[in-house]
């Protein structure tokens, strides 16, 4: 029946074969417009059945601002707990540190490791966590994994699979990660931001997190951010521990993960299991 249909038009085109069409198509239009039809086409389909294509995950950040979170955000639910992780992959993270003896990518990605080990023991005791993590690119911000129920496979395997080559830019997904949160996050917001440097593309991180919190004033519904200056000077993040941010200044390996899990600790401060785990959306 389709190619019966096919035929017909290229019988009223004037045209012999598909393989003629083909020819005079890419004559007329060109490549560059045709690739660009496929594309939209593409992605159209994509959505139609429901699947996220990468490209999704790849945030316009040429005019960031934190209006990008206007509307109506998700309903909150105390018991659990919506966590943004922010992964600095920048190429400064390929610098070798004495104090790991390693480069800082492969020290920052062990601890990283090690304490989605303790998320995915949390998770299983209590089932109420959620996790996004985000990352940098040529643009910007990289959604590499979307907000989502804690799945430790995934986020492992993204964190492992990461390169250090990019630019800083730290208030850009700073703001990509306050919207992931609002808009997809169920609970208690927070993010952990490890980076070793300061944003040097695109807008400030004091300029978004001053936004977050008039957003949070008005919402009165707080993220907690906790950052996690990595062998650099915390002096750049002084503004925003002003602010209200945690900051804090590991030089070496041990330091990070003991500074990761303090930071986790705060998170979990209300012990789930005092908690009715009946209340929980599975």
């Amino acid at each position: 029946m389709v190619l019966g249909n096919v035929q017909q038009i290229l019988n009223h085109l004037k045209v012999t074969n598909l393989k003629t069409f083909i020819k005079r198509l890419f004559f007329r239009i060109g490549m560059g417009k045709i690739i660009n039809y496929l594309a939209t086409g593409l992605a159209a389909v994509s959505l139609l059945v429901g699947c996220e294509d990468m490209s999704q995950r790849r945030i316009n950040t040429n005019s960031y601002d934190l209006a990008i979170v206007a509307g109506d955000s998700r309903p909150v639910d105390d018991y659990k707990r919506s966590i943004a992780f922010i992964f600095d992959n920048s190429g400064s993270m390929d610098d070798w540190l004495d104090s790991c003896g390693m480069k800082k990518l492969d020290c920052a990605k062990k601890s990283m490791q090690d304490l989605l080990v303790r998320y995915d023991q949390h998770q299983k005791d209590y089932g109420n966590l959620e996790a996004a993590l985000f990352t940098f690119n040529d643009n910007g911000a990289e959604k590499s994994v979307p907000m989502r129920r804690f799945n430790y496979n995934l986020l492992s395997k993204q964190v492992a699979n990461l390169n250090a080559e990019y630019d800083t830019p730290l208030g850009m997904t700073l703001a990509a990660a306050q919207r992931e949160l609002v808009l997809r996050g169920h609970g208690q917001r927070s993010i952990i931001m490890l980076t070793d440097g300061a944003n040097n593309f695109g807008q400030e991180p004091d300029e978004i997190y001053q936004k977050m919190q008039v957003r949070s004033g008005k919402e009165k519904r707080d993220t907690n951010l906790y950052l996690v200056a990595f062998a650099t000077d915390s002096s750049n993040f002084a503004s925003l521990e002003k602010m209200g941010a945690l900051v804090y200044n590991p030089q070496n390996g041990a330091e990070l993960s003991s500074f990761l899990n303090l930071a986790t600790d705060q998170i979990f401060a209300e012990d789930p299991s005092t908690l009715d785990p009946s209340i929980i959306s599975k």
